[in-house]
């Protein structure tokens, strides 16, 4: 047999394309069952279901269902309470009776806990921000109840989350703690702490007990346990709920993020440690709603009871650290948001982590009236130390990481020091660190990994050293469990190995440098606008949230002496800013000012200062906060864009305009030219002057194909209001894309610049096909080894509610042209209304109905796929990819016998024989042939390495004599050449040996393994003769496990089998 380490490098293609089809199929696999979708519905209660609901697998759906009649707190009406109570009662025991008789699926609920015998199971009702009643029904009634006179809209109960939270994913990122860039010490100097301002939470609720937090803490509600104790959810819980310790996407079933969210806004600096939490905000009111559970998630039907009792408990800011990967602005909770911000509350919400592309921001962070918050670091000076090998030759370190109880003891001290590799487990192996100072360099394994294995071995400190020049400029910060941590570059690092010996000791010298680390940078993971379908300018600004210390639990309250902990995320960004929210409310409560939230986003927007770089306004919107400014702000300048604030099923049905610090122009999909207007309002006793220029920041393969009019210069009365008309216009070949930038207003006596984002995107229009394989698509259901189909992608860049596949045939060899053959449905207008600008993968497997309505599957050969969309407004676009269909295995013969029927072939003396490795193998040439290759060719298609098609393309497989393992995948030249080999000494002195061999084509296309002909291999002379002996094995299964990459059959036949193509070879040696 030829050695496995030879028989995996030639095995590397077959199980590329294995693999490669697995994440093909897993990809598109939900998407899949739309291509079977029924026909469109007229159902007029459709145009009351979020098509979501309809999308969602399952017999019991939870849904929210707002209702008609208006929130109480925007009625005017004198019985409004009692009208909303009236309708609701009514509407529940009307559903009641629709969904009686309805069983309940269990495996199938959004809920924890719900009956096994489902009448109608009633999550919440809200009644002042949002009309709504949040319930789980049978899938199958919704349309029933969305039939009812009182339903405006019937939405999924979406799922949220918190972020996992892995500092070693942002390795790249300088890490750093946050209060002194925003200069918050300051405004706490004022006499502004937030006192008297209401500040709510929403998230996995608080540690109240922490000393940092004890204080401040008013009250709150559980909205997943629903009852006034919204503790986070604590390791005992874990313990008693026999669940999985972590999620599948890395989050713990104990939660913390509540805690460190709270303390960043209203810490109080209490607890009787050096290292003590100071908030924003240390002297709001502070208020919890727990609306995610374990692992940090929870639901919109939460969410939105919490922001009801936001407003009804008189909150003025809310924080809600959480969202999903959805950038639509249609949700329950964003018009939630939306209400709310109406009624006066201040809504801040975190963008989301899964940057850095364009169109990552999620909902709530959508919603128009939040203040979206992105993610950006903070300088932070690290300090500087000497220090002195055994020969008193000095080097640099910088601190790393440390203890809460810092690294001063060490300081003035000599101690012994080990090199201990790259800190892996196995380089503790034989070496004492035991006492004593690790030096580890950089590499392979995380940092906290490293020191953890130092510490487990006993040691007392670590120096790590950069596997490149210079230092490694990081900093991990604090932890109860961090050893002292120390970084030296590369070259020193070097150096100290090479003079380390037994007992070689260090000397720890004093400070002698602070090392400033630069801050201002946008963290890579904080998510991007805009917000669908609007293109809002989303997040409008950025804060501190890389490497952010705060408050986390301590669960069973014995010790809050290391209760703290650094958490990098957008969720750590908008506490800070809903803390300086705070100070700006309550200085504008003693200045005798209401400040609206549009008031304040625009005055945040325009404090904002520029980042390191302009990265671009859908990262960063106007900048990062400055608290002092905005607080102090006594000029606005903004403009106005309209939204919907209370949605419905037609986004049109309510709509209203909002300030926002940005010129927001949306989008086009013509070169329209769009003008909106700057609004300069002065406050101050005396005129203002500003000068105006604009800051590109648009790629620069765009930058030259557009213009932004605007005055130069403009003057605002004291006490006065002045606007301004700024145009945007877009050349006639302009590509599409983001078109943006800042415009910059210098106010002329100061020099202050307030930067104004201006974004406008050019897309494209209707739906965009594309192949995803890099080749023609080949549909092919007889390879037992996997199962690729084609596989494309659509893009909707209108909103899209149909699309149809239908499907030509392309009669390339008698060059006639095409032939009409039928269509598919691949969204109907019951399915699921995907995002524009989104791309979707799907697969087709070669069915279509025909003229008659009947099912039909495509022929072999080249077809043309046009896909035709409907849009919302009733436009129509389609567009066309070439496929190829193949479902024919190569042609093979071995020693010039074709391999069509039974054979016997007699291994002689004439055999030839070859040398491997040191072992002797017969040698049985081989040749594989396919015809679609000439085709595919001919269309010009080439394979994935950019070639026109071999016959080398083909791929053989032997497998061994257990039928278990991949033994050979021999080497197929241009010609379809190769060479089987067999073990000759194992051959010689063995009755029987079970082989199996076949071939596929490029695509995967084989003839079937079942009911084979055989073929007897016996020794002689001739070495290539042939008879019509036929010895038919049966049937075989074959089990396909994709995990190993290993197929496995079930022969139960005895001898030496090769399997080629579809037939079935006995090999045994002739009896004398």
């Amino acid at each position: 047999m030829i050695e496995n380490l030879l028989i995996n490098q030639k095995c590397k293609r077959f199980l590329k394309m294995a693999s490669s089809v697995v994440l093909a199929i897993a990809l598109v696999f939900s998407f899949g069952s739309s291509v079977f979708a029924v026909e469109p519905s007229s159902d007029v209660s459709g145009e009351k279901i979020d098509p979501a609901v309809l999308q969602y697998e399952g017999k019991n759906v939870s849904i929210i269902v707002e209702l008609s009649e208006t929130p109480t707190a925007f009625s005017e009406q004198p019985a409004a309470e009692a009208t909303v109570d009236a309708e609701h009662r009514e509407f529940v025991e009307e559903v009641e009776a629709v969904v009686a008789d309805s069983v309940s699926d269990n495996g199938n609920y959004r809920s924890n806990s719900v009956p096994e015998k489902l009448e109608v199971v009633t999550l919440s009702e809200t009644k002042a921000v949002f009309n709504s009643v949040a319930m789980i029904v049978p899938k199958s009634e919704v349309p029933a109840i969305a039939e009812n006179s009182s339903v405006k809209y019937v939405w999924l109960n979406n799922s949220y989350h918190i972020e996992p939270n892995d500092v070693e994913s942002f390795a790249n990122e300088t890490l750093y703690p946050n209060l002194s860039t925003l200069n918050v010490a300051g405004l706490h100097q004022e006499g502004l702490t937030g006192s008297g301002i209401k500040v709510a939470v929403l998230d996995t609720g608080i540690d109240y007990n922490h000393p940092d937090l004890a204080s401040v803490y008013k009250g709150g509600w559980d909205f997943i346990d629903d009852d006034n104790d919204p503790m986070e959810t604590t390791y005992v819980d874990w313990q008693a709920s026999g669940r999985p310790e972590y999620s599948a996407s890395g989050n713990s079933y104990y939660t913390s993020h509540g805690t460190h969210v709270a303390g960043t806004i209203a810490a109080t600096e209490s607890a009787s440690v050096d290292y003590a939490a100071l908030g924003v905000a240390p002297d709001v009111d502070l208020y919890a709603y727990r609306v995610l559970g374990p692992y940090g998630s929870g639901e919109d039907a939460g969410i939105v009871a919490a922001i009801e009792e936001s407003y009804t408990q008189g909150m003025d800011v809310i924080n809600l650290s959480l969202g999903d990967e959805n950038p639509v602005e249609k949700s329950a909770s964003s018009v939630a948001i939306n209400n709310i911000a109406r009624l006066g509350v201040v809504p801040v919400v975190s963008a989301g982590n899964s940057g850095p592309n364009y169109n990552t921001i999620g909902s709530p962070a959508v919603a128009p009236l939040a203040i979206t918050v992105g993610a950006s670091s903070s300088e932070f000076e690290l300090p500087e130390y000497e220090l002195f090998d055994n020969n008193n030759q000095d080097y640099s370190i910088r601190l790393f990481g440390q203890p809460f109880a810092g690294v001063d003891t060490l300081l003035g001290t000599s101690q012994q020091i080990v090199y201990a590799g790259l800190g892996k487990s196995e380089d503790f192996t034989g070496i004492d660190v035991n006492g004593k100072v690790a030096l580890i360099k950089r590499g392979e394994i995380a940092f906290v990994d490293k020191a953890a294995n130092a510490k487990a071995n006993g040691a007392i400190a670590v120096i790590f050293y950069n596997n490149g020049s210079g230092k490694i400029d990081n900093y991990l910060g604090e932890a109860s469990d961090f050893l002292p941590m120390f970084d030296m570059s590369g070259e020193e690092g070097t150096a100290l190995t090479s003079v380390i010996a037994d007992n070689q000791q260090i000397t720890f010298g004093n400070q002698v440098n602070t090392h400033v680390m630069p801050g201002d940078t946008l963290a890579s993971f904080s998510s991007r606008g805009g917000s669908n379908p609007s293109y809002f300018v989303k997040p409008e600004i950025t804060a501190p949230g890389v490497s952010v210390l705060s408050t986390v639990p301590d669960y069973d309250g014995s010790s809050y002496d290391t209760a703290y902990g650094r958490k990098s995320g957008t969720s750590m960004a908008a506490p800070h800013v809903a803390g300086v929210v705070a100070l700006m409310l309550q200085y504008a409560n003693t200045q005798g000012v209401n400040l609206s939230v549009d008031d304040i986003r625009v005055q945040l927007m325009n404090s904002a200062v520029p980042l390191d770089q302009e990265y671009g306004v859908y990262a960063t919107g106007a900048g990062r906060i400055d608290p002092y400014k905005a607080i102090h702000a006594e000029t606005q300048i903004y403009s106005s864009a309209t939204y919907s604030y209370y949605t419905g099923s037609d986004l049109s049905s309510a709509t209203d305009t909002y300030r926002s610090a940005a010129l927001q122009y949306g989008y086009t999909l013509s070169n329209e030219t769009k003008t909106a207007s700057l609004v300069f309002d002065n406050d101050t006793s005396t005129s203002k002057t500003y000068s105006l220029s604009l800051q590109s920041t648009t790629d620069a393969a765009l930058d030259s194909s557009w213009q932004l009019s605007y005055d130069t210069t403009i003057t605002v009365p004291a006490n006065g209001s002045e606007s301004m008309d700024v145009t945007i216009e877009l050349n006639n070949d302009a590509p599409f894309g983001i078109y943006e930038g800042i415009l910059e207003v210098t106010d002329s006596e100061t020099n202050q610049v307030t930067r104004i984002p201006v974004a406008y995107v050019k897309k494209d229009d209707g739906v965009k096909l594309e192949r995803l394989q890099p080749v023609a698509s080949v549909l092919r259901k007889n390879n037992p080894f996997v199962q690729r189909v084609p596989v494309a992608s659509v893009t909707f860049f209108a909103e899209v509610d149909e699309i149809t596949l239908h499907v030509y045939q392309n009669n390339v060899s008698a060059n006639a042209g095409e032939t009409y053959l039928g269509s598919m449905p691949l969204i109907t207008q019951e399915d699921e209304l995907l995002a524009a600008d989104k791309a979707y993968a799907f697969t087709w497997d070669g069915s279509y109905y025909d003229s008659s309505n009947q099912l039909q599957v495509a022929p072999e050969g080249s077809i043309r796929l046009e896909a035709r969309a409907h849009a919302t407004d009733n436009r129509q676009f389609s567009e066309s990819i070439a496929m190829f269909i193949d479902n024919s295995a190569p042609e093979l013969t071995l020693n010039n016998i074709s391999l069509s029927s039974a054979h016997t072939i007699e291994i002689g003396e004439q055999t030839p024989v070859t040398t491997v490795d040191g072992k002797t193998y017969y040698q049985l040439s081989g040749k594989v042939s396919d015809s679609s290759y000439d085709q595919l060719n001919a269309l010009g298609e080439t394979n994935e390495s950019g070639d026109a098609f071999s016959q080398g393309d083909n791929t053989v497989v032997l497998l061994d004599e257990g039928l278990s393992t991949i033994v050979d995948v021999p080497t197929v030249d241009n010609q379809g050449n190769f060479s089987l080999l067999i073990d000759k000494a194992e051959f010689d002195a063995s009755n029987g040996m079970n082989y199996r061999l076949t071939a596929f084509d490029y695509f995967g296309s084989m003839n079937s393994l079942n009911s084979a002909a055989s073929l007897q291999l016996v020794k002689g002379q001739s070495g290539g003769s042939s008879s019509g002996t036929n010895n038919n094995s049966g049937s075989e299964d074959i089990t396909v496990l994709p995990q190993t990459g290993q197929s496995y059959f079930e022969a139960g036949v005895l001898g030496m089998i090769l399997v080629i193509g579809g037939a079935v070879y006995i090999l045994r040696k002739k009896d004398n």
